[in-house]
């Protein structure tokens, strides 16, 4: 028994190993989660549905070419304008 618990957890170690790298991650952007027909661009309608509020909120800010629909990059260039940049350095260890 011990043997077969020991062949299962290497099998699903070996296939874990062997998935790609966006196989593994389960956890889904906001993109994607407003996305819901998967064409890559996000619709008014879309970013209304309740995924994401704040594109619904402000959707003709985000879109900036006018062409009623959210690319990936026009989202990210909101992302840089509106938000704080992140800090991705630890604080120093006090003793």
């Amino acid at each position: 028994m011990k043997s077969l618990h020991a062949l299962a957890a290497a099998l699903s170690t070996t296939v874990l190993l062997t998935l790609p790298a966006a196989a593994q991650a389960s956890k889904p952007t906001h993109f994607n989660r407003a996305d819901i027909d998967r064409d890559r661009v996000i619709t008014r309608i879309e970013a209304c549905r309740g995924a994401t509020p704040a594109l619904c909120r402000h959707f003709d800010r985000i879109d900036l070419n006018g062409d009623r629909v959210l690319s990936r990059p026009e989202v990210r260039a909101w992302n840089a304008r509106t938000k704080p940049p992140r800090h991705h350095h630890r604080k120093p260890l006090r003793y």
